[in-house]
């Protein structure tokens, strides 16, 4: 009998490991909700900002490192193709 609840145990944690979202993924969606309010912005506010926000929320630097940058990236782009229009 125990040996059928490990079972079933395992069964239940790989499947809930299985619909969890990864920390990347949520830091993302919480970051591209908030950056929105950073577009006119400079870059190191920008930053500091976005990275306060996302650490206030749990995510490691490590994690949150390369989205600020990528989203940095996003919002100057947009901002540049806004400018030639």
């Amino acid at each position: 009998m125990i040996n059928n609840l490990q079972k079933i145990g395992l069964k239940t944690s790989l499947y809930a490991v299985n619909q969890m979202d990864s920390d990347e993924e949520l830091a993302v969606r919480a970051a591209e909700k908030y950056h929105k309010r950073l577009t006119n912005f400079e870059e190191e506010i920008f930053k500091r900002r976005l990275t306060g926000y996302l650490i206030r929320r749990g995510f490691s630097y490590s994690t949150i490192k390369p989205i600020v940058i990528d989203m940095w990236e996003k919002t100057s782009l947009n901002s540049t193709e806004n400018l030639n229009e």
